[in-house]
């Protein structure tokens, strides 16, 4: 049987839970949309632009928790917007996360 003994077969076994548990990740999602559609979202933490309303964000975690992300709104003829709010991250997988975003929705008012 290929050499492999008891032993040496607990260990691998031991090896792959171990990898297996230590690489569980957790998911969470969130559709973030405006009243009127097509502004620009920007990751306030980094600058970073995410795209235009509306838009599924996604983040992965070694484990479940929830972060803090804050989101600035740009759309030309009304004032930016900062919205912050907690992403749940809770879901074993993309799909799942992906499949049941957190719904953000943000008004957005026009300049005067």
């Amino acid at each position: 049987m290929l050499g492999l003994n008891k032993r040496s077969i607990s260990g691998v076994m031991a090896a792959v839970m171990l990898a297996f548990v230590s690489g569980c990740s957790s998911y969470g999602s969130a559709r973030i949309q405006s009243n009127p559609p097509g502004a620009d979202v920007i990751n306030v933490s980094d600058d970073t632009p995410l795209g235009q309303t509306p838009i599924l964000i996604t983040r992965k975690a070694d484990r479940e928790e929830s972060r803090r992300i804050t989101v600035k709104l740009s759309k030309p003829g009304y004032r930016d917007e900062v919205q912050t709010f907690w992403l749940n991250i809770r879901q074993s997988s993309r799909i799942n996360a992906e499949y049941a975003p957190q719904e953000i929705t943000i008004e957005l008012v026009p300049e005067q």
